[in-house]
């Protein structure tokens, strides 16, 4: 059993010690200049002893209870035609993102959009340790014939995606695709667009909603995640902004660590696929 107690800094409020008789503790003036000093999001923090990881938080937004959902529910098998319960329905566009390492594992992320409602769900995530490319797109090829899935578009990191590896002359990318070809499961990759400030105001975009209302058709987040998304959710519960003084404020940067999903989803938020189910046109007829 863990037991968590949580320290608030009025518990310590100016009193008389029992056994000295003495004055101990903060006066009420003393703590409301203290407040006075710290910044609002250290507050909750600092004051009232929230947890640590919530100060400084990149997207203040997420609430676990609100953004997770879970996939059995959601996509009921034979529920508007869908094959395989937990997974979505077939005609709904998917993208994979991919954020390559040399030493690190491998992050994966597939998204995809329900085009009625233009609401997006993280559904599926893979942290492959100790992979090579080709272990990499073999476990790509599986799991989505497992599936049965199309894959409308696939995004690479643009940082790492462009790297020459050795003496090859090729990139990461090329070589991805190469390894792709070689087992039959051509895939093709597009670079992400790398501008990050633009890609974490984005998806806070995609994750806000009113908590001031219910939740309703009208009043809901655009960026749900499947709650059986360990890594993903962990990684952005812990996206946080360096330390006050770590760093210039005008020019200041998420602290580069638990990032790799984070990055995946600025890269989905910023790109523009073809997320409509296609039309078919009915013709004028032979022209003879």
């Amino acid at each position: 059993m863990i037991d968590c107690i949580i320290a608030d800094i009025r518990h310590n409020l100016i009193r008389v010690n029992p056994l000295t008789g003495e004055y101990i503790g903060l006066t009420e003036e003393a703590i409301r200049a203290f407040e006075e000093k710290v910044s609002e999001e250290d507050r909750e923090v600092r004051l009232h002893g929230k947890f640590r990881y919530l100060s400084g938080r990149v997207w203040k937004t997420w609430d676990r209870n609100v953004h997770t959902v879970d996939r059995n529910k959601l996509w009921k098998a034979g529920d508007k035609h869908i094959i395989i319960g937990g997974q979505p329905p077939k005609w709904w566009p998917k993208m994979m993102l991919i954020d390559p390492h040399d030493e690190k594992p491998h992050a994966l992320l597939w998204i995809t959009k329900d085009p009625e409602f233009d609401i997006s769900y993280a559904y599926r995530e893979a942290w492959l340790e100790n992979k090579t490319f080709a272990q990499v797109v073999k476990y790509i090829r599986d799991i989505e014939t497992d599936f049965r899935e199309i894959i409308n578009m696939r995004i690479i990191d643009p940082n790492f995606g462009p790297k020459k590896q050795g003496n090859t002359k090729t990139t990461v990318r090329d070589d991805f695709e190469v390894e792709g070809r070689n087992i039959g499961y051509p895939v093709r990759f597009s670079f992400g667009d790398d501008h990050k400030a633009l890609g974490r105001k984005r998806v806070s975009e995609l994750l806000r909603w009113d908590d001031t209302k219910p939740q309703s058709i009208i009043n809901r987040p655009n960026l749900y995640i499947c709650n059986d998304l360990v890594k993903c959710i962990y990684q952005i519960e812990h996206y946080v902004w360096p330390e006050e003084g770590e760093q210039d404020p005008a020019i200041a940067k998420p602290v580069k660590k638990e990032d790799d999903f984070c990055d995946l989803l600025c890269y989905y938020s910023l790109i523009k696929w073809s997320d409509k189910p296609a039309k078919i046109i009915q013709g004028y007829g032979n022209a003879y």
